[in-house]
């Protein structure tokens, strides 16, 4: 059985001459230029809270994960006032781990292997599930004039290898979500395992124009998990209820709402970005929670009080997220809306519903490295946990009298009781 890192070990086909692996091939084509659209830098307080560092008088927005320096009041990506957190831990430069080594191993006899088992090989090697993060770009067309279309960094290089891992990769995967005139879809997506990942301020903005490009409307449809972040409604004005689709203001559950009546989306999450925001590639979904506190305790010894404490901060946080009252773009109350509405139309329609509610999740967007330091931080805590407990008891059971087995030699004594004159 051959055992292989996917798709970073270099593979020798006889229909490529690069010794490369297919993650270099990505780097020999260039890196793409991929930031993010921000929300504009506005005036005003918002209400939300953050992440602070006191130690170095900087804060982290706990919605965008946006820096800030005091003293403004607000984040200046999207206007979240960070006057509601205490400081919880100094965030180094180095906060997202970024240390993963490529394995630079080369399978020589790939190019003798039969064309069954290459396929095999190159077909195990695909990426699984993904989270695809899509953004606008303007396009130049030949008379002057400007276009849109689409461009994600959630790529896959080994299509980029030899045209037998192309065909395999075009067995699984499909271009899609092309824009106006002169756009090409250049988005490779599985819309069976695949999460679309928006971020719904810019989104909403251009809304009339993407609501009339068939193609971006057929590709949607198929879509099964859409992954929102949505900059508070305060930030571009919106109401906190559904307008009239027919306005031409649009609000984003105006976005959602069409979106859920015109696709087979199956489930929807609302995300609490904790990613660099030049970071799109590499990213995990993980429990809503703030990875600061998290580490903050996992970190240290370990202690009962601790614990309890990280439990109700972060149910604290989660409670907060969730509110109806303090809206962090989308919030459970939008989405009752949501559902008044669409009751509301098929009463009008002859009790024909327009779509079926999805499956609402809240959860946590972060760097794969980060889930990974995450998981191992936690790891590491219960063995401490699972230490002092054994502590715990062996003390008790000494201040009871009761002894653990001692092994003296060839001699063993166990259950010894402490006897009493």
């Amino acid at each position: 059985m051959l055992v292989y890192s996917r798709t970073q070990i270099p593979i020798h086909s006889s229909q490529t001459k690069t010794t490369k692996a297919p993650s270099d091939i990505m780097n020999l084509l260039g890196t793409m230029s991929y930031t993010p659209d921000l929300c504009p830098v506005g005036t005003g307080i918002g209400r939300y809270g953050n992440s602070a560092d006191s130690d170095t008088h900087v804060i982290y927005c706990i919605h965008c994960d946006t820096e800030c320096t005091l003293p403004s009041v607000c984040c200046p990506a999207c206007l979240l006032w960070h006057g509601l957190d205490k400081p919880v831990r100094k965030r180094a430069p180095e906060y997202y781990p970024t240390d993963i080594k490529s394995d630079t191993r080369s399978f020589h006899i790939f190019s003798q292997l039969t064309e069954q088992l290459r396929y095999l090989i190159w077909k195990e090697a695909l990426p699984g599930p993904r989270i695809v993060h899509l953004r606008r770009r303007l396009l130049k067309l030949p008379d002057g004039k400007q276009s849109f279309g689409y461009e994600s960094p959630s790529t896959i290089p080994m299509a980029y290898a030899c045209r037998e891992a192309y065909m395999v990769v075009l067995g699984e995967y499909t271009q899609v979500f092309d824009g106006g005139v002169g756009s090409i879809p250049q988005t490779w997506f599985n819309f069976d395992i695949d999460t679309l990942y928006l971020d719904c301020g810019p989104v909403t903005k251009h809304l009339q124009v993407e609501m009339n490009c068939v193609s971006w409307t057929s590709d949607f449809q198929k879509v099964k998990r859409l992954a929102i972040f949505s900059y508070p409604e305060e930030t571009y004005g919106y109401p906190h209820h559904i307008r009239e689709f027919s306005m031409r203001s649009f609000s984003f559950a105006d976005w959602l709402y069409h979106m859920l009546s015109h696709s087979s989306i199956t489930n929807v999450i609302f995300i609490n970005r904790c990613h660099p925001v030049t970071i799109y590639d590499d990213l995990e979904l993980i429990d809503l929670q703030n990875i600061a506190t998290s580490l903050s305790i996992y970190e240290s010894p370990y202690d009962p009080i601790a614990e309890r404490t990280l439990q109700r901060r972060q149910e604290s946080f989660r409670n907060r997220y969730r509110s109806h009252n303090v809206k962090l773009g989308p919030s459970l109350a939008n989405i009752r809306t949501l559902d008044i509405m669409r009751q509301q139309e098929a009463a009008s329609n002859g009790g024909v519903v327009p779509y079926e509610i999805p499956i609402i999740e809240c959860k946590t967007m972060t760097t794969k490295t980060m889930a990974k330091k995450l998981d191992d931080a936690e790891a590491n805590y219960q063995l401490k946990k699972i230490d002092y407990e054994k502590k715990q008891r062996k003390r008790k059971e000494m201040l009871n009298g009761t002894f653990f087995p001692i092994e003296t030699g060839n001699l063993k004594l166990s259950d010894l009781i402490c006897r009493t004159r």
